[in-house]
């Protein structure tokens, strides 16, 4: 075989991939809802450095006319339905998003246009999106999303990009069904499989809120399709927040709305479009995540779905173990040597109590503060915060 011959194999080796990933979104639209609460609105900073636009990348405004999508996506200017207008300082100052970083990145892997339907509302809560007796009541958040998406996209949508919970930390133990009794909603009105790419919550830079906010990270993780969980709903595909920076106690900055942009079109690619891509990064797996070594009982071991990094800065300390209710000391953190799936965590000794872990609990230190060295896998994909998870034998 000639060098030259040789050549041409090893370039078509190379495009054959490429022409497959784009061939799947080559000559489609996509048409994306985003709804929920401020942080799916966009708070990030809006600056030179903020997305720039792109002529395939449209969005319906809420003044419910057309033009190129450019940021801030959820603008206010000219709103039309009141009921989604923001109010209270917090909630009232339009910012980056996510979803214009989102859409880029599906132009760029290949699809012809994008168009962004925009209807969040700044603090909602699951109760204030329920669906009333007229689907179409646009003194309603449903009615007005819903009016606003058979406005924009009568043929259909191909998903609804949601961000929401941190309105309904106080009542955990009814967030699941709401959440669920939501999505059904949306479905029996916009279709039976309609995929919803959710976001786990971020954290919080106030450490009771940010406990809160981490037991319904943690309701969010089991209701991700494929988690094991009975509550697991399908077409239902979680992306990870919690190692993003906020420029607030509360919302996730500039910097991390484009990152998470980056996320959401990778879930996308891989759970709508079915691209043979990684768009969902490591997750425990569903079997007996937790357990002790059986020839050493001071060692846990971490059963993951996907090999992953090595621990740099003991994953950015983002581990707590606890002997029934009491926090203990990690006396070291390790990959198995053999298998990068597996992360070992040693205890300082055995103990009587029952063993629980948890992970990415720890409120924000600060604004700005990007955890680098979290688990994720060579894509940069991170594993989801989790627990407290009881350890098995």
């Amino acid at each position: 075989m000639t060098q030259r011959l040789k050549r041409i194999i090893a370039v078509c080796i190379l495009i054959i991939p490429i022409t497959a990933f784009s061939a799947k979104l080559a000559g489609k639209t996509g048409r994306f809802v985003i709804a929920g609460q401020s942080n799916a609105s966009g708070r990030g900073e809006l600056n030179r450095t903020s997305e720039s636009p792109d002529l395939r990348v449209l969005v319906f405004g809420n003044d419910y006319q057309w033009r190129v999508a450019s940021e801030p996506i959820d603008s206010p200017i000219g709103q039309v339905d009141i009921i989604s207008t923001d109010s209270g300082k917090i909630y009232s100052t339009k910012g980056h998003g996510f979803a214009l970083t989102a859409a880029k990145d599906l132009v760029n892997a290949g699809m012809d246009s994008v168009v962004l339907i925009p209807c969040p509302k700044g603090g909602s809560s699951l109760t204030q999106w329920k669906r009333g007796t007229n689907p179409f009541d646009r003194n309603t958040l449903f009615g007005s999303c819903y009016f606003r998406a058979t406005t924009a996209a009568p043929q259909g949508i191909d998903a609804i990009w949601w961000y929401q919970g941190e309105a309904d930390v106080n009542k955990p133990e009814i967030f699941i069904a709401k959440h669920t009794n939501m999505m059904n909603e949306f479905r029996e009105s916009m279709g039976k499989k309609l995929p919803f790419v959710y976001v786990q919550l971020a954290k919080h830079l106030e450490p009771k809120i940010n406990a809160q906010q981490n037991v319904i990270a943690e309701l969010q993780r089991q209701m991700e399709t494929g988690s094991g969980y009975p509550q697991a709903i399908p077409n239902h595909f979680m992306v990870v927040t919690f190692d993003l920076p906020l420029t607030d106690i509360i919302h996730i900055n500039q910097a991390a709305q484009k990152e998470l942009g980056r996320r959401i079109a990778l879930a996308t690619r891989e759970h709508i479009y079915h691209q043979p891509i990684n768009g969902t990064g490591p997750r425990l797996k569903s079997d007996k995540p937790l357990q002790f070594l059986k020839k050493d009982p001071t060692k846990i071991s971490l059963h993951l779905t996907k090999p992953v990094n090595p621990p740099v800065n003991n994953y950015d300390h983002q581990f707590k173990v606890f002997a029934g209710d009491s926090s203990i000391p990690i006396k070291s953190i390790e990959q198995d040597a053999k298998n990068p799936s597996l992360i070992i965590l040693s205890l300082d000794s055995v103990y009587s109590a029952p063993i629980s872990v948890s992970y990415g609990d720890f409120a924000a230190p600060s604004t700005g503060h990007w955890y680098h060295d979290v688990i994720q896998d060579k894509d940069r994909l991170p594993l989801p915060q989790f627990g407290p998870l009881p350890v098995t034998r």
